[in-house]
């Protein structure tokens, strides 16, 4: 009996001991991943670090060239080959090229994109002969700021979607990896955008765009430049009425089925209303 009761109380404590074990198991489990949560998933986006000062880090600016000319000459072909000679010697291309005729002069718009180093140098050869420009607009913006800014977002965003990648391989549960996936498509998401709005601002800032716009003035003979004559005027007025009421007569033939109703609908109620009086 003595030893039955030892045996009992030895069972006990294996039984505390266990529980104790196990309680400090899963709490030290639950702290390991709550630390990892934290180290791999950062509770907000924070903002991207300060930039360095000018003085230790040379930032290229991003300038973005723009222009319009228009002007008019007096030869239309001998101005376009002008400009394409400039674009060739530029190392630029033609983006649109329009051709267009007005009632009186004949007008080509031609948009030309070019390396930015050599905007200025196409500008003054386009603009060589000309005597004044009737549009000569000219610009630069400046958009480093702005593609400082997306490009630190860009980085930011990559960083991120690295983390939660990792936290993808070890995530054990379906609602863990749902969630994980959904954090990264939107994340990915934002960092296309991003990364196509650096192309775009890429672009523009390495190529820039001039819009040149020139006409030629067309010659009328002198009969022309005085105007029609009343006579001629008259006449074609006359035969343009006559010709009016014809077609005003022959659409009232193609109505006359309903006419012919209605003529009927109208002495049927004559008739009517006058028996009523009788």
């Amino acid at each position: 009996m003595k030893y039955l009761s030892r045996a009992f109380q030895l069972l006990a404590l294996f039984f505390v001991f266990a529980c104790a074990s196990k309680e400090n198991a899963e709490a030290t489990m639950d702290f390991a991943n709550s630390e990892e949560m934290e180290s791999l998933i950062p509770a907000t986006e924070q903002a991207p670090p300060p930039e360095p000062s000018d003085q230790s880090v040379s930032v290229n600016q991003k300038l973005i060239k723009e222009g319009r000319l228009s002007f008019e000459t007096t030869d239309l072909s001998k101005t376009r080959a002008q400009v394409l000679t400039a674009v060739q010697n530029s190392s630029g291309y033609i983006s649109s090229d329009r051709e267009s005729k007005e009632w009186d002069r004949n007008v080509q718009e031609i948009t030309i994109r070019v390396p930015s180093k050599n905007f200025d140098r196409l500008v003054e050869a386009v603009g060589q002969g000309v005597k004044s420009f009737e549009v000569k607009d000219l610009s630069v913006r400046d958009v480093t700021e702005e593609y400082l800014d997306v490009e630190a977002r860009v980085k930011t965003k990559k960083e991120l979607e690295a983390r939660y990648l990792q936290l993808l391989q070890k995530a054990k549960t379906i609602k863990e990896i749902m969630e994980v996936e959904q954090e990264i498509g939107k994340l990915r998401s934002d960092i296309e955008a991003a990364e196509g709005r650096l192309k775009y601002l890429g672009n523009r800032v390495a190529l820039s765009t001039l819009h040149i716009t020139f006409y030629q003035k067309i010659e009328f003979p002198e009969a022309e430049k005085q105007g029609p004559r009343f006579g001629k005027e008259f006449a074609e007025a006359f035969v343009s009425g006559w010709n009016g009421l014809i077609w005003f007569l022959v659409g009232l033939v193609n109505l006359w089925p309903f006419l012919l109703i209605i003529a009927g609908v109208v002495v049927l109620w004559r008739k009517v209303k006058k028996a009523k009086k009788d």
